[in-house]
């Protein structure tokens, strides 16, 4: 396969999101657990406090980044802000892994506050997707 084709390829977060989880185990400075795909979470890893952190990764493209889980976008689904604000309670926050200049990839921590804030000041669209260049000048 060329370079430019797998370039292209791994550009887009459906096929780079594996291998973005990976990675992004990488950049926590303490113990943490890949959870299998399965799992309502992506990572877990140790706090300062000694606390488990949840936390889910997801890739910056050119279309910008998306917030919401997977059981709320695509054909047949839909996205419910309410039971969305709930879920970020639940995890620390997002591992942004912006793929736009693959194979150079550069990592976010992006805590749920802050993508909470984002929503509510209406950085984000109602569906908790944000513009490329929103999220780089955020």
């Amino acid at each position: 396969m060329p370079s430019g084709s797998v370039t292209e390829h791994f550009r887009d977060g459906r096929n780079a999101s594996n291998m973005m989880r990976h990675l992004a185990v990488d950049t926590f400075p303490s113990t943490c657990r890949l959870m299998n795909q399965q799992e309502e979470v992506d990572i877990i890893a140790i706090g300062d406090d000694g606390w488990a952190e949840k936390w889910m990764v997801v890739c910056l493209t050119k279309h910008g980044v998306s917030f919401a889980p997977s059981k709320m976008k695509g054909v047949g689904r839909k996205f419910n802000a309410e039971d969305w604000a709930h879920g970020l309670g639940r995890i620390k926050g997002f591992v942004v892994c912006d793929i736009t200049e693959f194979p150079l990839v550069e990592i976010y921590h992006v805590s749920s506050e802050e993508v909470l804030k984002a929503y509510l000041n209406g950085l984000t669209s109602r569906k908790a997707s944000m513009s490329l260049k929103c999220f780089r000048t955020y």
